[in-house]
């Protein structure tokens, strides 16, 4: 139930940042608001590490957490550079070991580890694509239909 329950949450996620898009009219200059980027992350997330509804109720306050702690080290060293990569190296020491627990595999707890620069690195993909071309979904999309075709013929 509760699995169903979340699947459905993120369904409603992906289409509410779809519908708010399409109905926008052209792509707007600039970066998504940051709710958007948010709910894009969290249904990113939770498929990348296909997280069951137990896993979620875990995962999700360990993360905000670190997340939080990250953003505080970011303002507190923000003119050391270094200190404040040892600061995060800490927390994140932290949340591997948190991860282990709630994702019991070491493949899983390492690509928890490694979600944000994945998220990111889509993000900025998708603001470039945006950038270069007004719209990258649709083109990414058209060229996924073109493959298609090519492979049919």
């Amino acid at each position: 139930m509760k699995k169903n329950l979340l699947i459905i949450f993120l369904l409603c996620l992906v289409h509410l940042a779809s519908n708010a898009q399409g109905q926008q009219g052209p792509p707007p200059q600039g970066p998504p608001p940051p709710k958007n980027i948010q709910a894009l992350k969290v249904a990113f997330i939770t498929r990348q590490l296909n997280l069951t509804a137990e896993e979620a109720q875990k995962f999700w306050p360990v993360y905000n957490t670190y997340s939080d702690a990250v953003k505080k080290i970011r303002i507190e060293q923000k003119q050391d550079v270094l200190g404040f990569e040892e600061k995060v190296l800490v927390e994140r020491k932290k949340l591997k070991a948190e991860m282990k627990k709630i994702l019991v595999t070491e493949e899983r707890s390492n690509i928890a580890m490694t979600i944000d620069r994945d998220f990111n690195e889509v993000l900025r993909n998708e603001l470039k694509d945006r950038r270069n071309n007004g719209n990258g979904m649709k083109r990414r999309n058209n060229n996924q239909n073109n493959n298609q075709n090519n492979n049919n013929q």
